[in-house]
This record gives structure tokens, sequence and C-alpha cells, in this order.
């Protein structure tokens, strides 16, 4: 049926169509009581949500009183088009995400510049004004979000990132934002990958402690430790769409907690005395067993009691042959003392 039709078909059932002020169809019905014909009808009208029709106090078309009364939607100037248009321009969003300029709701810093700027087009998940509402809602999250996050979208996991990252990931940005994780570090996909796919299949979050990421921050890649938290994202018809992941560095911690257990492991052990030479084997032992905190190490002792005490003897290195010019077999203690002292 054309529209014309359908409204005659609803003015003949006495029900009247009219638009409010912001342009939304409005559908009433006058109805008169049996029992008391001659007093003032009663207006009803269709509540689209219950799908049922409703007495209220005041009519619906007037939802505006200081305006002036909603245009009949049969007025004859107005075609089919501009019926629809009205339904469609005049009816603000429910929310600013919804319409197509919808990172303009983004909290104002360089970094949403950036974000915007993203050749997002180019992407799996495509133009910024494509993307699903749910995709929308969870970037907004993460823009507001006071941690380190970050989210991965999509079977390529596409990556977007809010600025607490920055200082956590390097040299990492910008390349990072709008690309595939696997392109860009293929090393830190195949450490959390595994974690990721856990979340995809249980659909539940996980939190993991102690990841070791090697990063690139100073000029050098230096090893960092992490916290992280990994909780699975919908899509718009509720299947997985990718994984939300919030981070704390927790390097600091892992690097006192080692050197606290080298410093327990160097303490007295009940296997040697203190004149025993088995104390050089005790301190290489622990050594040997931190390699990341004890890279090179040579280790000198001297003899046992009535020997010459001057004369350090070469008992064991770390991370060098023991042939090497910078480990003599012996030093003369009392003659390198002098000669640090005449240096200085």
């Amino acid at each position: 049926m054309g529209v014309d039709t359908i409204e005659d078909v609803l003015t003949h059932l006495g029900i009247k169509s009219t638009l409010n002020r912001e342009g939304k169809l409005v559908r009433t019905i006058d109805v008169i009581n049996s029992a008391h014909p001659d007093d003032q009808p009663l207006t009803a009208y269709f509540d689209e949500k219950l799908s049922k029709w409703k007495f209220d106090k005041h009519n619906p078309r007037e939802e505006f009183p200081n305006q002036h009364q909603p245009r009949d939607v049969r007025d004859p100037s107005r075609d089919e088009a501009s019926i629809a248009e009205v339904a469609v321009t005049h009816v603000p969003p429910t929310s600013r995400l919804d319409n197509k300029q919808w990172t303009d709701a983004l909290p104002a810093s360089p970094h949403t510049d950036f974000f915007r700027s993203r050749n997002w087009a180019a992407t799996p998940i495509g133009a910024c004004h494509t993307w699903p509402y749910a995709l929308r809602l969870y970037a907004h999250m993460l823009f507001v979000d006071s941690r380190a996050a970050a989210i991965f979208w999509g079977k390529e996991k596409t990556a977007m990132y809010n600025e607490h990252m920055l200082p956590l990931i390097g040299s990492l940005h910008p390349l990072l934002m709008s690309q595939e994780l696997k392109s860009v570090v293929p090393a830190m996909v195949e450490i959390l990958e595994p974690t990721m796919h856990a979340v995809e299949k249980s659909q539940m979050g996980l939190t993991i402690s102690k990841i070791e990421l090697p990063m690139e921050r100073h000029g050098y890649v230096e090893e960092s430790w992490w916290d992280g938290s990994f909780s699975p994202l919908k899509d718009d018809q509720g299947q997985f769409g990718g994984t939300f992941s919030s981070w704390v560095e927790v390097t600091r911690t892992v690097l006192r907690d080692r050197a606290t257990a080298l410093l327990h492991k160097l303490g007295p052990s009940p296997r040697f005395d203190t004149n025993s030479s088995n104390v050089w084997q005790h301190i290489h032992t622990a050594f040997t067993e931190h390699p990341r905190d004890i890279t090179m190490a040579i280790i000198y002792g001297a003899e046992n009691a009535g020997s010459d005490q001057n004369t350090m003897h070469l008992k064991h290195t770390i991370g060098l042959n023991t042939a090497h010019t910078v480990a003599p077999a012996t030093i003369n203690v009392s003659h390198t003392t002098r000669h640090i002292h005449a240096a200085s």
C-alpha cells in the first residue's frame, strides 16, 4: 500500500496520525464513553514499546506545549519523500555515538586527534563512521580509561590504545595504532595469543601476572614485566568481537624480588665454614642462577690462613673465558692498591 492508502484506512478507523515537534509519528484515537456519550471523548495513543493503546492525562501530540501544534501527516503539500526525511533527520539521535561524527564525543587530546587521523578505512574494521555501535562504545570507554589500555578488534586483532599506553609501549607507537598486532610485534602475538584465544573460547575475563614483554623504550631492548587483564567484547550481534586489555607494569617489583632472592642465596651455607674454599663455589653457583642480574663476574679469593694474603687467586668467572686478559690467574692486592693511590 502507498502512504496515502494507509492513512485513508487509518482515518476511516478513526485513527489520527500527526508528527510531534521532534518529527516523531504519533497515532491517536478518540474514545467515547458509551455510558455518557455526551461527555468529552478520551484520547488514547499508541505506545510502540508496549504495542498497545494507552490512555494518558496529557495528549502526546502536545509534548511541547509552548510550541505550535504538530503538522498533520496527511498535509497534501508534503509528499512521501518529505515525510521520510522528517522521520530520519528531524529525530535527534539517542546518543552522540549514533551519528557519523561520533568520534567528536571522544575526550579532546592530541592522542585522540591522532586516533582520528589514522586511515581506518584501509584497515579490516573499516572507516570509523561504519563501525558497529558496540565498537564505538568500547572505543569511548578506552579513551576515558585512566589505566593503560588497548582494544584488539576482530580476527586480525586490529589495535587501538589510549594515551596512557604511550610511555609503556615506547617505539611501538605510532606504528601499532590501527594495525594488526602480528604485523607490528609478532613476538608479542606469540606471548598474548594463547590468553586471547582462551578469553574468546571461554567468553570470560582473565588476569595474568608477570608477563614478560620485551620493549624498546630507551634506544635498546629491555626486559619488562606486566600484570594484564583481558576481557571479551561482544559485537552488535552478540558474538565475540575482540579483546579489551588493561595493563600495570611490575618490572621494578620483579627486579627487586630477584635481587632479594640473590642476597638470600649468598647468605651463609651450612655446607662450609668461612675458611672453606667451598665458599667461592657457593658464590659462583648463586650468581649463575641469576644470569640476567649477574651477566659477568670475576671472583678472586685469598688462600688459606697463613699464606700470602696480598695475593688473590682467580676462583671463578662468569661471562668470560678463564684465560681472558682481564682475568689473570693472580692479582697482587698491595701492588694494585698502591697503583690506585698513585693514580688518585
